[in-house]
């Protein structure tokens, strides 16, 4: 299976697809994240879920930050790694609810228009300092992380994770 790096075609790409077999080069930065291209992220694990695993790493969800510190903070909790100047500052449109909606009072407005059931809930480094993270609008296909533990209506998301396609047989 081989696809290109546009959105479009990486959010068709299966659930526990093991990451050799897509086709695209990319660079691991940690445990759980592979850099595919500047802003664009594979969300990954090391078996599936049934323990397996030979063909890992396995891809399960797409992922969009301003940059690869941004990412780490997301996805495994390095607050410290969340210094560098954003390399990808506006979030793509097929990751958001609705076009335009690019800020934490849009986001929310698009998603509740559209009857999502959404969560917002802040993340702490529970395990060693309690330190605050972000704050996360969770919906059923996308999750988006701001900065600040207040509610700012402008505040524009610094990453944004999303489900990817169904695994079929």
């Amino acid at each position: 299976m081989a696809v290109s790096t546009a959105w479009s075609e990486l959010l068709l790409i299966p659930v526990w697809t093991p990451l050799g077999s897509i086709g695209v080069r990319t660079e691991r930065l940690s445990e759980n994240v592979a850099r595919i291209a500047d802003g664009r992220y594979f969300v990954v694990v090391d078996s599936d879920l049934a323990g397996n695993d030979e063909d890992a790493p396995y891809v399960t969800m797409v992922a969009w930050a301003e940059s690869d510190g941004a990412i780490l903070r997301v996805l495994d909790a390095n607050l410290e790694a969340d210094v560098e100047q954003a390399v990808a500052e506006v979030p793509p449109p097929e990751l958001l609810p609705e076009p335009g909606a690019l800020d934490y009072r849009a986001i929310l407005s698009s998603l509740k228009r559209k009857g999502e059931p959404v969560m917002e809930s802040g993340q702490y480094r529970i395990a060693t300092d309690g330190i605050f993270l972000h704050k996360v609008l969770r919906a059923n296909r996308a999750a988006y992380y701001f900065r600040s533990a207040e509610e700012l209506p402008d505040e524009k998301p610094f990453a944004i994770t999303h489900r990817i396609g169904e695994r079929t047989k």
